[in-house]
């Protein structure tokens, strides 16, 4: 998905969560974000989407007066874990399907989960591959270093 795909998506996701749930005082608890009302959206959403939603969070802000966006980054495992732990979100933004059914699963989602985007994994290398990489046969060689996320998290379970 482009990043202009992400951006309309996220846009929408944000909108129907500003119009469809929230907690105490936010626009879920009968405010549109009209003139004269404030409102907050908590958006609880994957740190790899940080610089995407902070970038749709002021796009959204601008469209909707008085209403304010606020984020919660880090990884989808914790961001569920608060949220059962009774953390408020009107949006949560999960890297992966596992950590959304598991918010599913504890049946605390207002709505229906939408898939907004999408990843594919890719294999970083320096600049210049100077140890010739070309697929993930390359990688068992032994003097290749080898990095990869943690397991818990959506990169680290795809490898």
């Amino acid at each position: 998905m482009t990043q202009n795909g992400i951006v309309a998506a996220v846009g929408a996701l944000l909108l129907a969560g500003a119009t469809g749930c929230g907690g105490a005082g936010g626009p879920g608890a009968g405010g549109d974000g009209g003139a004269g009302e404030e409102s907050t959206l908590m958006v609880f959403a994957a740190a790899s989407l940080q610089e995407p939603f902070e970038e749709i969070g002021e796009e959204f802000e601008t469209a909707h007066e008085g209403v304010t966006v606020e984020f919660n980054f880090t990884g989808s495992s914790g961001l569920v874990t608060q949220i059962q732990q009774g953390a408020t979100a009107d949006v949560f933004a999960s890297a992966d399907t596992a950590n959304m059914d598991k918010l599913v699963a504890s049946e605390l989602s207002g709505n229906e989960p939408v898939d907004f985007a999408s990843n594919a994994l890719m294999i970083a290398v320096p600049a210049g591959n100077p140890a010739a990489i070309t697929d993930l046969a390359s990688l068992a060689a032994e003097d290749i270093a080898l990095v990869l996320c943690a397991p818990e998290a959506p990169c680290g379970a795809a490898t």
